[in-house]
């Protein structure tokens, strides 16, 4: 699984398709909610990702690392 942290939902789900993943190979969000309940996942920022306001940005990254460390084999 990956987090596309992302400007947008938009802009992550244009991203996956350049990729050619498939809807259930990634996710996106800015909720830092929906981000606590998820785990064992990889990381990938997009430059649009600068677009957010840098503490939110520094809690959603900071939290999607530790987050997809759980679990991972």
């Amino acid at each position: 699984m990956i987090y596309i942290l992302a400007g947008s939902y938009g802009q992550a789900k244009k991203w996956a398709a350049a990729q050619m993943l498939s809807d259930d190979e990634w996710f996106c969000t800015l909720d830092l909610d929906d981000l606590k309940s998820r785990e064992n996942f990889h990381v990938v920022v997009l430059e649009n990702a600068s677009e957010l306001p840098p503490i939110h940005f520094e809690k959603l990254f900071n939290l999607g690392q530790a987050r997809g460390r759980i679990n991972r084999k």
